[in-house]
């Protein structure tokens, strides 16, 4: 049954890329879903190979303006959910930060290094604790829910994750949500 929901779904969907997946939880029962994920070949490439984002920073834009500039191109439409989240990590190591998501909405979570960072990535952790999202970019521009989105059905308490790759030292990032 699942294999014709499927097939159903993506010769329905008129988009470049169409991921499908049935996502289980664990071992319980009847917790299964099936989920549809459509993007494009630009959203697939993400945030690091965005010019005008370095170029910024180059010419003194702060992180905070920058982060900004990320957005209206990766969470366009989609309005800032709580402060600007702001810190300073070394290389090898990581910086975990709490993202309250509410079910009935999606996110974006758009992130910056600043200066001597060079991978920067972005890990997000459900209320369980288990791995949900992970920016696959080796750049200093994350972006979350660009791949997958991160449409959560019950909200809860998520664990945002830092994790300085190459080189270290300031970032901001912020959660954006659907109206």
């Amino acid at each position: 049954m699942v294999g014709a929901m499927i097939k159903l779904i993506a010769q329905s969907v008129a988009a470049p890329i169409v991921l499908v997946a049935l996502v289980a939880c664990g071992d319980r029962a009847g917790t299964s879903e099936l989920v549809l994920l459509a993007g494009s070949a630009e959203d697939e490439r993400g945030a690091e190979h965005d010019r005008t984002l370095s170029d910024a920073l180059a010419g003194g834009a702060t992180l905070e303006q920058v982060v900004e500039l990320a957005a209206e191109k990766y969470a366009g439409g989609f309005v800032p959910d709580g402060s600007l989240i702001q810190g300073s990590v070394v290389e090898g190591a990581r910086s975990d930060h709490l993202a309250v998501l509410r079910g009935g909405h999606c996110y974006r979570i758009v992130a910056v290094g600043g200066t001597g960072v060079e991978d920067m990535d972005l890990f997000l952790y459900d209320p369980e604790g288990v791995q949900t999202q992970q920016d696959p970019g080796q750049d200093r521009f994350p972006v979350l829910g660009l791949q997958a989105e991160i449409c959560p059905l019950r909200g809860g308490a998520y664990r945002l994750q830092v994790h300085m790759y190459k080189g270290g030292g300031p970032f901001a990032a912020r959660v954006y949500r659907t109206p």
